[in-house]
């Protein structure tokens, strides 16, 4: 099944999740692999986030994967072939609230690279 997005982005389907485009299914069989061979763990596909400000729910953000590296980081991924201003919005507050940094696949994550978030 294929379709496509404003961004004339295909969607694909593999073991039944449907990705929105080949890059994002592409980096799913990377991390497929990672995982087989014990490299990443605990992998899930498009996590929901709720972004609440002060009781009040403005939101959600829905990364691509997160899993969790071999050194025990909880890693975000989204790929972006083009990055929205609501998306870099939406990037940044998940970054407030979570304190986890978003890594950005794809060919415009050089222009993300203000999204890494110190934790201190």
């Amino acid at each position: 099944m294929i379709s496509r997005n404003k961004f004339r982005a295909e969607k694909v389907v593999i073991d039944g999740i449907t990705f929105d485009s080949k890059s994002e299914a592409r980096r799913y069989q990377e991390l497929l692999i990672l995982k087989s061979a014990g490299i990443v763990r605990d992998l899930k596909v498009h996590p929901k986030f709720d972004l609440t400000i002060m009781g009040t729910k403005i939101g959600s953000f829905k990364p691509d994967f997160q899993y969790v590296s071999q050194s025990g980081a909880v890693v975000i991924e989204d790929v972006k072939g083009t990055i929205t201003e609501a998306a870099s919005l939406r990037i940044r507050v998940f970054q407030a609230i979570y304190r986890i940094p978003v890594t950005i696949i794809g060919k415009n994550a050089a222009k993300v690279r203000s999204f890494k978030v110190r934790i201190a």
